[in-house]
Protein backbone atom coordinates (compact mmCIF):
# COMPACT_ATOMS: atom_id res chain seq x y z
CA UNK A 1 0.00 0.00 0.00
CA UNK A 2 1.05 3.45 -1.09
CA UNK A 3 2.35 5.48 2.11
CA UNK A 4 0.30 9.27 1.70
CA UNK A 5 2.30 12.25 1.50
CA UNK A 6 3.14 13.47 5.10
CA UNK A 7 0.33 16.27 6.14
CA UNK A 8 2.54 18.46 8.31
CA UNK A 9 5.89 19.05 9.83
CA UNK A 10 7.16 20.00 13.07
CA UNK A 11 8.36 24.08 13.17
CA UNK A 12 10.56 25.00 16.10
CA UNK A 13 10.04 28.94 15.91
CA UNK A 14 13.23 29.37 18.73
CA UNK A 15 15.66 27.46 16.27
CA UNK A 16 13.94 28.94 13.08
CA UNK A 17 14.45 32.43 14.00
CA UNK A 18 17.49 31.79 15.29
CA UNK A 19 19.12 30.90 12.36
CA UNK A 20 21.36 34.07 11.65
CA UNK A 21 20.87 33.35 8.33
CA UNK A 22 17.41 33.42 8.69
CA UNK A 23 17.33 36.51 10.96
CA UNK A 24 19.22 38.26 7.78
CA UNK A 25 16.53 37.61 5.47
CA UNK A 26 13.65 40.35 4.31
CA UNK A 27 10.18 39.23 4.44
CA UNK A 28 9.94 38.35 1.15
CA UNK A 29 13.19 36.00 1.31
CA UNK A 30 11.65 34.44 4.20
CA UNK A 31 8.36 33.41 2.74
CA UNK A 32 9.49 32.22 -0.35
CA UNK A 33 11.78 29.92 1.73
CA UNK A 34 9.12 28.51 4.47
CA UNK A 35 7.01 28.15 0.69
CA UNK A 36 9.92 26.14 -0.91
CA UNK A 37 10.02 24.36 2.79
CA UNK A 38 6.96 23.49 2.50
CA UNK A 39 7.09 22.11 -0.96
CA UNK A 40 10.11 19.79 -0.04
CA UNK A 41 8.31 18.60 2.58
CA UNK A 42 5.08 17.52 0.32
CA UNK A 43 7.44 16.75 -2.72
CA UNK A 44 11.04 15.46 -1.17
CA UNK A 45 12.52 18.00 -3.11
CA UNK A 46 12.27 21.26 -4.98
CA UNK A 47 12.99 21.53 -8.82
CA UNK A 48 16.50 22.99 -9.79
CA UNK A 49 14.66 25.06 -12.62
CA UNK A 50 14.37 29.21 -11.88
CA UNK A 51 11.70 29.80 -13.35
CA UNK A 52 9.51 26.99 -11.78
CA UNK A 53 11.12 28.38 -8.48
CA UNK A 54 9.70 31.50 -8.98
CA UNK A 55 5.97 30.51 -9.36
CA UNK A 56 6.48 28.39 -6.49
CA UNK A 57 7.41 31.16 -4.46
CA UNK A 58 4.86 33.29 -6.65
CA UNK A 59 7.47 35.65 -7.33
CA UNK A 60 8.20 37.67 -10.74
CA UNK A 61 11.87 36.59 -12.12
CA UNK A 62 13.57 39.02 -11.07
CA UNK A 63 12.63 39.13 -7.65
CA UNK A 64 13.38 35.66 -7.87
CA UNK A 65 16.87 35.66 -8.80
CA UNK A 66 17.61 38.11 -6.29
CA UNK A 67 16.28 36.26 -3.59
CA UNK A 68 17.62 33.33 -4.43
CA UNK A 69 21.22 34.68 -3.68
CA UNK A 70 19.83 34.50 -0.08
CA UNK A 71 18.00 30.88 -0.50
CA UNK A 72 20.70 29.03 -2.79
CA UNK A 73 22.46 28.05 0.20
CA UNK A 74 19.06 26.25 2.20
CA UNK A 75 18.55 24.65 -0.52
CA UNK A 76 21.63 22.49 -2.04
CA UNK A 77 21.97 20.24 -5.28
CA UNK A 78 20.78 16.28 -4.33
CA UNK A 79 20.65 15.00 -7.72
CA UNK A 80 20.56 16.34 -11.13
CA UNK A 81 17.07 18.64 -11.39
CA UNK A 82 16.65 18.66 -7.55
CA UNK A 83 17.64 20.23 -4.65
CA UNK A 84 16.37 19.94 -0.82
CA UNK A 85 17.09 21.20 2.57
CA UNK A 86 19.10 19.12 4.53
CA UNK A 87 17.03 19.19 7.71
CA UNK A 88 13.67 19.01 6.15
CA UNK A 89 14.80 16.01 4.03
CA UNK A 90 16.13 13.90 7.42
CA UNK A 91 12.90 14.94 9.27
CA UNK A 92 10.65 14.22 6.35
CA UNK A 93 12.75 10.42 5.86
CA UNK A 94 12.33 9.83 9.70
CA UNK A 95 8.29 10.76 9.30
CA UNK A 96 7.75 8.76 6.05
CA UNK A 97 9.68 5.68 7.61
CA UNK A 98 7.20 5.85 10.65
CA UNK A 99 4.64 6.22 8.47
CA UNK A 100 5.63 3.00 6.77
CA UNK A 101 6.44 1.29 9.85
CA UNK A 102 2.64 1.91 11.63
CA UNK A 103 1.05 0.68 8.57
CA UNK A 104 2.91 -2.42 7.87
CA UNK A 105 1.91 -2.87 11.62
CA UNK A 106 -1.90 -1.95 10.97
CA UNK A 107 -1.54 -4.18 7.97
CA UNK A 108 0.08 -7.04 10.28
CA UNK A 109 -2.54 -6.53 13.10
CA UNK A 110 -5.93 -6.68 10.49
CA UNK A 111 -4.19 -9.81 9.15
CA UNK A 112 -3.72 -11.62 12.37
CA UNK A 113 -6.98 -10.42 13.54
CA UNK A 114 -9.04 -12.16 10.31
CA UNK A 115 -7.08 -15.24 10.50
CA UNK A 116 -8.36 -15.61 13.91
CA UNK A 117 -11.92 -14.58 13.16
CA UNK A 118 -11.67 -17.26 10.12
CA UNK A 119 -9.83 -19.89 12.31
CA UNK A 120 -12.40 -19.70 14.78
CA UNK A 121 -15.43 -19.93 12.20
CA UNK A 122 -13.60 -22.93 10.58
CA UNK A 123 -13.76 -24.23 13.87
CA UNK A 124 -17.45 -23.73 14.88
CA UNK A 125 -18.36 -24.67 11.65
CA UNK A 126 -16.68 -28.17 12.27
CA UNK A 127 -17.84 -28.02 15.99
CA UNK A 128 -21.89 -28.55 14.72
CA UNK A 129 -23.12 -31.84 14.42
CA UNK A 130 -24.26 -31.94 11.10
CA UNK A 131 -21.86 -29.69 9.77
CA UNK A 132 -23.59 -27.04 8.86
CA UNK A 133 -22.03 -23.01 9.47
CA UNK A 134 -25.92 -22.37 10.65
CA UNK A 135 -26.08 -23.05 14.01
CA UNK A 136 -29.18 -24.78 15.55
CA UNK A 137 -32.73 -23.05 15.65
CA UNK A 138 -32.35 -21.34 18.69
CA UNK A 139 -34.28 -22.81 21.40
CA UNK A 140 -36.67 -21.00 24.27
CA UNK A 141 -34.04 -19.51 26.68
CA UNK A 142 -36.99 -18.15 29.17
CA UNK A 143 -36.05 -19.56 32.79
CA UNK A 144 -39.13 -20.61 34.80
CA UNK A 145 -38.88 -18.23 37.23
CA UNK A 146 -38.79 -15.39 34.98
CA UNK A 147 -42.19 -15.83 33.27
CA UNK A 148 -45.44 -16.27 35.38
CA UNK A 149 -48.38 -16.60 33.21
CA UNK A 150 -50.80 -14.69 35.34
CA UNK A 151 -49.08 -11.69 34.66
CA UNK A 152 -48.67 -11.14 31.38
CA UNK A 153 -49.62 -7.79 30.04
CA UNK A 154 -51.89 -7.36 26.80
CA UNK A 155 -49.40 -5.79 23.90
CA UNK A 156 -52.47 -3.76 23.42
CA UNK A 157 -54.27 -1.97 26.19
CA UNK A 158 -57.55 -1.60 23.85
CA UNK A 159 -58.21 -5.00 22.68
CA UNK A 160 -59.10 -7.56 25.38
CA UNK A 161 -56.42 -10.83 25.47
CA UNK A 162 -58.24 -13.91 25.64
CA UNK A 163 -56.70 -16.78 27.20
Amino acid sequence: MAIQKPEWFKVDPAKFLSDAQIDAMSTLELGACFRLLCRQWLDGYIPDDPRLLARLCRLDATTMNEAWLILEPFFPTIEPGKRANRYMWISREKVVADLERKSDEGTRAARKRWHEARKNRHQAVDATPNGSPMPDAMQDQTRPDQSRPDQIKPLCPNKAVRT
